[in-house]
């Protein structure tokens, strides 16, 4: 799933799962730098998390906005880490323009 947006001309790879919430853009490098000091956790560990985080919510619009929070942080994770550092890297370099050496 490799979508890209333009913006100013320029293509940007875009990994999140829906555009209905608001949008940051990041530098890849910094991208690849946070994406790489993320620590994997288990699903237990993600499950307790998320009901955790359940039982602390006082109402349901709370509760929908945590679960859509918690939801579009692991799609948006699981999109960055499908596509792969060394992908990343390579799709963005076919989407520079190729000006060659000229010096």
């Amino acid at each position: 799933m490799n979508k890209t947006i333009d913006i100013n001309g320029k293509q940007v790879l875009d990994f999140t799962p829906d555009n209905a919430r608001e949008l940051a853009l990041v530098d890849l490098k910094v991208l690849i730098r946070l994406t790489g000091m993320l620590e994997t956790s288990n699903f237990s560990n993600i499950r307790h998390s998320l009901r955790d985080t359940i039982m602390q919510s006082n109402n349901l619009e709370e509760l929908v906005e945590r679960c859509e929070d918690f939801s579009s942080f692991h799609r948006s994770v699981n999109l960055i880490s499908s596509f792969g550092r060394e992908e990343v890297t390579t799709n963005m370099d076919s989407l520079e323009p190729d000006y060659g050496n000229h010096l």
